[in-house]
């Protein structure tokens, strides 16, 4: 990788001096940017090209060359690069397309490169990409011509993307907001290197600043989520934009890239919690980006808003309850600060509305912003003016920009409106790459996002994980046994045991009192109800033995010479509120957690969330808190709230047992049952598979 991202020697393969070419334009773009390593050229047509002399063949270029960029078709590129590990070339390039991402036959003949490459040690790129670009060292390995810009220091946004259009987009994005961005990326059908091992390149480099990436498939799970919690630890948020929420999104991606994606809601899920931002969009992604680049520290509170017009003062309050944005009160000397300022007949609070009297005192826009910057309360800052040709010159005129752009809490212009800006003041937020935007909405939404992150950085580490015994033999564990293990978890169940007779069923009965529940059980009766081998309300001796004919020869029936190991007895449960809570170990992604309505309700409501195994109590409550069913858990119609923190707990529990026991491969306790506050809950019923 250091001999492709930081090459003193390349080579260009199939070089032409046709204007518009690959391989001119590679030429140009490394002439342009001042690259003063070695240049080789090979053609088989040409002796020179733009007075550069060029040999005819791979095998005669000169031994150990860093890097090669073959601007080739399809049909030459397996035996230039054959050719290039020959020579000993550390690192390659492939613009060319047509191969997994167009079928089998593609797939296969990636193959070939791949084989090639990797018995060579070499880092190829591609293909069917548009290459990269290294800003900080000036080095272009990119299909297009493009201008000599450089990173300067500072903070500057790394762009990551399988897809070399949307890298070539995001970059441009980036450039046109005055963005200093350090690498711009685009990895292809990744071959050989993958977008892990630029990653792992650009946090390698201590410049601060976010990675922004557009991928179609995480191929390497686990070694991304290292990589993001090392970018979470070092500072360095990654934005990430993954299409694949519906199916023709993944078709899709399985065409473009070749890539064959994994279950979206799964991925996203772990990839989140390891710190990596989400967005659905290409403007939150840019959007985003520039805010990060700009301030490289996220919120450490609430949202400061200011505004000309009362209208979009009460908006902003609905835009930020949407987004989970706090509005913090001002202190009072903020207050004192900004009331000598402000109308007899305004009030001075937050989202705070400057009024009309702004266009005739032009010390407010001032004022306020010097305010909302020292606010110990304010983690972030959104000015939000209308765009009439009046009030922006004042906004840049006064002392507004200049407090916004001198503070290091993230901050932004949202200029509301089409009407065209001054030149002047757009020139001068570019010039500070300062976030500038003309909707209200998408600035909000990007330190919304911004903040989350900041929260999530802080927060605070899972529960340990809880080793068990091994369970033998493999597979379904009976719900006796897999309580046993949920018990020894701290996950609270019913009383009862297992009885073998009804003689015994009776005995055990008596023990923990009438009414009882009977439930048959056996490794290869995973849904008992289906066989009709569960009875509730059992109120006493006779009603118990005749209930136990009854479940024996029901399960009978349903699949005969089936082998019991029992039947459970166990005391009936008071009524509460049904919830599931499971835990699955995903072949890429490792143990997800899933939590929602439980019991019935599973079977008629799509009310559930999905959570990595290791998410801390603060990410379990607030995603509770966010399901349908947590309004059952708060109390309604009178009811009593339900144990909430006891939820919570038994979340945590399942966690820690699913990452401490590998061989377990899933949990299922449905439901468990959340009682009056102070009360607790019970897994009623459980599900453990093993490997």
């Amino acid at each position: 990788m250091e001999r492709l991202l930081r090459a003193r020697s390349i080579a260009i393969v199939g070089i032409s001096p046709e204007t518009g070419s690959i391989g001119f334009n590679c030429l140009r773009n490394l002439e342009n940017f001042g690259f003063d390593g070695e240049i080789a050229l090979v053609s088989r047509t040409r002796s020179e090209v733009n007075g550069r002399p060029c040999v005819p063949q791979v095998d005669e270029l000169p031994f150990g060359v860093d890097a090669a960029l073959l601007c080739l078709p399809r049909a030459g590129i397996v035996s230039a690069l054959e050719a290039s590990a020959r020579r000993g070339i550390g690192a390659a390039v492939s613009f060319a397309s047509g191969f997994a991402e167009t079928g089998e036959a593609g797939r296969m003949e990636q193959q070939r490169i791949t084989a090639v490459a990797r018995e060579a040690g070499m880092a190829f790129v591609g293909p069917n990409c548009m290459g990269f670009v290294n800003y900080v060292d000036g080095l272009p390995y990119f299909m297009h011509v493009m201008p000599a810009r450089r990173a300067v220091d500072g903070p500057a946004l790394a762009v990551l993307t399988q897809s070399g259009g949307m890298m070539a987009v995001i970059n441009e994005m980036a450039r046109a907001r005055g963005m200093n961005v350090s690498y711009a990326v685009s990895t292809g059908n990744e071959a050989v290197t993958t977008v892990e091992d630029f990653l792992e390149a650009v946090l390698a480099d201590d410049r601060p600043g976010p990675v922004a990436m557009f991928v179609e498939q995480i191929r390497h799970p686990q070694r991304f989520l290292d990589l993001a919690r090392s970018a979470q630890v070092k500072g360095r948020p990654i934005v990430l934009l993954h299409p694949g929420r519906s199916e023709r999104a993944r078709a899709s991606a399985r065409s473009h890239t070749g890539a064959m994606a994994g279950d979206y809601e799964v991925m996203r899920a772990v990839v989140a919690h390891a710190g990596v931002v989400f967005v659905d969009s290409l403007d939150e992604l840019i959007d985003l980006a520039g805010v990060m680049t700009r301030f490289p520290v996220p919120p450490a509170g609430g949202i400061g808003i200011f505004t000309d017009s009362g209208a979009y003062k009460g908006l902003s309050i609905d835009l930020c309850a949407a987004s989970g944005l706090a509005l913090p009160e001002l202190t009072a000397s903020s207050v004192a600060a900004i009331a000598p300022e402000m109308p007899d007949f305004a009030s001075v609070d937050n989202p705070l509305d400057l009024t009309m009297h702004a266009l005739s005192n032009r010390q407010l826009y001032g004022a306020a912003a010097a305010a909302f910057c020292d606010d110990p309360g304010i983690g972030c800052i959104v000015a939000a003016v209308m765009s009439s040709r009046s009030n922006v010159p004042i906004l840049n005129e006064g002392t507004a920009l200049d407090s916004l752009m001198a503070t290091e809490k993230p901050a932004a212009v949202a200029f509301l409106g089409e009407s065209e800006l001054p030149a002047d003041v757009v020139a001068r937020l570019r010039a500070n790459a300062f976030p500038l935007f003309r909707s209200g909405e998408r600035a909000l939404r990007a330190m919304a996002h911004y903040t989350r992150y900041g929260v999530r950085r802080r927060s605070a580490p899972a529960a340990e994980p809880v080793r068990c015994p091994r369970i033998e033999p493999a597979g379904v564990v009976p719900e006796h046994l897999a309580k046993g293990v949920l018990e020894a978890a701290g996950i609270p169940i019913p009383a009862g045991a297992l009885a073998r007779s009804a003689d015994e069923a009776v005995a055990i009965a008596g023990a923990i009192g009438f009414p009882v529940v009977l439930k048959a059980q056996s490794p290869d009766l995973p849904h008992k109800t289906d066989a009709g081998g569960v009875l509730v309300g059992i109120a006493d001796d006779a009603a118990l033995r005749a209930g136990w004919e009854r479940v024996t020869a029901a399960v009978e029936r349903y699949r005969s010479g089936i082998i019991l190991d029992g039947l459970l007895v166990e005391a009936m449960s008071p009524r509460g509120v049904e919830l599931v809570v499971g835990a699955k170990r995903d072949a890429e992604w490792g143990p997800i957690l899933l939590l929602g309505a439980g019991g019935i309700l599973i079977e008629v409501m799509t009310d559930f969330v999905l959570l990595p195994a290791d998410a801390a109590r603060e990410d379990i409550a607030g995603a509770l808190a966010r399901l349908n069913v947590a309004k059952l858990l708060h109390g309604v119609r009178g009811a009593a709230a339900a144990d909430f923190d006891a939820v919570v707990d038994a979340v945590l529990h399942v966690g820690a047992l699913v990452r401490a026991n590998p061989e377990i491969l899933e949990i299922d306790v449905n439901p468990l049952v959340a009682f009056e506050r102070g009360s607790g809950v019970l897994a009623l019923d459980a599900l453990i598979v093993t490997e």
